[in-house]
């Protein structure tokens, strides 16, 4: 699970995708403005705006069922 826009640079976006090959990715683009720094919750690093789908994809993901793979 990662987000296009995270602007953290401990855990860039480029270097999930890099590793997608052997890891599942579930990509998360949108969402609300920040509100915090980039590393923080309140922000793309947190899925500001898009917590209810990233929830879902993650419990489905947990559960062996059907997930999207990007949400927009």
């Amino acid at each position: 699970m990662h987000h296009h826009q995270d602007g953290c640079q401990i855990t860039p976006y480029a270097e999930a995708r890099r590793q997608s090959d052997r890891y599942p990715l579930i990509s998360v683009s949108g969402g609300k403005p920040p509100q915090s720094e980039p590393c923080e919750a309140l922000s793309a690093h947190g899925y500001l705006g898009k917590e209810p789908e990233t929830v879902e994809a993650i419990v489905h993901w947990m559960l062996k069922k059907p997930y999207r793979k990007e949400i927009e």
